[in-house]
């Protein structure tokens, strides 16, 4: 099973209608008893009109795979209770849910609003190389500590329209305790 998160991409785009400046409004004119001169008494008039904009939003996706791995294996070194090994195959990857949140956006001045959903659409199935250097250090007859510092490489894209001609890869870490049952 892997669970991996990606970023869901929104265009928003909306309306609004907002100043876009203004102006000086004679409102009164009286004459300057002393000079003679007319005097200009203005008010500041707001000027609004629909102005257009564009934001982009971001959501946290999560997809969740079952993963089938086919590896071969060989142990490197063997030192008393350590040993360290290299493993690397393919894994056989198959989305079995995912959860895709949709964006939220509120703007009670908006006059309109239009949210467009960018977020390229997952496939369905996928292969990825996979490989990684293992260290188990054996606890007991019956009981080991493994650690295992891993790669992937997928050989073809995770969405179906391809935004970049590279393929996905990951780094990660196996660990776990290994209980063997039976004779050792």
């Amino acid at each position: 099973m892997g669970i991996t998160h990606n970023n869901g991409i929104f265009d928003v785009n909306y309306a609004q209608y907002d100043s876009i400046g203004y102006y000086y409004k004679v409102d009164q004119v009286t004459i300057n008893e002393t000079t003679g001169k007319p005097v200009l008494h203005t008010v500041t008039e707001n000027v609004y009109d629909t102005l257009f904009y564009n934001q982009n939003i971001n959501t946290r996706n999560s997809y969740t795979y079952l993963r089938i791995p086919l590896y071969a294996g060989i142990e490197v070194q063997s030192y008393r209770r350590l040993s360290v090994y290299l493993r690397a195959g393919i894994t056989y990857n198959i989305l079995i849910s995912s959860n895709e949140k949709q964006a939220e956006f509120e703007n009670s001045n908006a006059t309109w609003i239009e949210i467009n959903d960018q977020t390229p659409q997952r496939i369905q199935s996928n292969f990825a190389l996979s490989g990684g250097l293992g260290f188990n250090y054996r606890l007991s007859r019956n009981v080991l500590l493994v650690a295992e510092p891993t790669g992937s490489y997928w050989a073809k894209p995770v969405y179906q329209r391809t935004y970049s001609v590279k393929s996905p890869w990951a780094l990660g870490l196996r660990t776990g305790i290994i209980f063997k049952f039976g004779k050792p």
